[in-house]
């Protein structure tokens, strides 16, 4: 199976776009998109989880292809991230503080992830998060980040 950096070179490619213009089009620097085609981990890592889904929408991509399975609890449709993420987090009784401790972030992590900012952070911020909570991964990524709301 191709990896997303070759995936999303292939599909810019395929609509005759060159690396500047996509990386226009992303609002990244000519040597960052360079580096989210070149690198495997980049868009895991690296980029913004909002700028990783333009792309996949711009170029036709499904994402979901490249995430691994990361089996909890299913997330219903028409579902929005930050909902189930508070949610979920207040269910379980982690206070705020817990939860950036245990996601590895510093405070106020839970107040931007809880107002929908999942997506300002690379898409590895969202797989913790997900594990932490214990949430079906792919399904979180289906229905409360990637389906129209």
């Amino acid at each position: 199976m191709p990896t997303f950096p070759e995936t999303l070179r292939r599909r810019r490619k395929e609509v005759g776009m060159g690396e500047g213009r996509a990386s226009q089009l992303l609002g990244l620097t000519t040597m960052g998109y360079y580096d989210l085609e070149a690198y495997e981990d980049e868009w895991r890592i690296v980029v913004p989880l909002y700028i990783t889904m333009f792309a996949c929408r711009l170029f036709d991509i499904d994402m979901l292809q490249f995430v691994t399975d990361q089996t909890g609890a299913v997330v219903a449709p028409n579902a929005l991230a930050r909902d189930v993420i508070k949610e979920r987090r207040q269910t379980m009784g982690i206070s705020a503080d817990t939860f950036e401790d245990r996601c590895g972030y510093e405070p106020g992590f839970t107040s931007i992830v809880e107002a929908g900012g999942v997506i300002l952070y690379p898409f590895e911020v969202t797989r913790t998060v997900c594990e932490v909570l214990g949430l079906d991964l792919k399904s979180f990524m289906r229905h409360g980040l990637l389906a129209p709301h």
